[in-house]
């Protein structure tokens, strides 16, 4: 019989491939490196801790899954991908990595135009 933990693990899978249109591959370290690319444009993250913000130092790898998801942003070391969208049967966006760790607000702001952008695509 398989145990509460394995089936857990199994619908929280199926939850990302057929929801999220995604799946977890591996967890990225950034403590290295504070860029991620998407969207066209780099995005600079907070990496290490501040007074006024926290950082993203670890965050998941999100592959693609099923034929209307690609990779939206990858991150710098590697080119994993760091989060997916996708156009079918609605168009969505998930985000390996916190927004609010965008640490330059134009950027921010330019990533969040764009995302509102593809989503509201007809």
């Amino acid at each position: 019989a398989a145990s509460a933990d394995s089936i857990r693990l199994v619908m929280n899978a199926n939850f990302m491939a057929e929801t999220l249109h995604c799946a977890y591959r591996a967890e990225a370290d950034h403590t290295f490196s504070g860029m991620f690319y998407g969207m066209g444009m780099e995005i600079p993250i907070y990496n290490r801790p501040g007074e006024l913000h926290y950082p993203c130092q670890r965050s998941d790898i999100l592959e693609p899954v099923g034929a209307s998801a690609f990779s939206a942003f990858s991150y710098s070391q590697g080119g994993f991908s760091a989060g997916v969208a996708w156009t079918a049967p609605a168009r969505g966006i998930v985000m390996a990595f916190p927004f609010d760790c965008i640490s330059d607000a134009s950027v921010r702001r330019t990533v969040m135009q764009a995302a509102l952008d593809f989503l509201l695509q007809p």
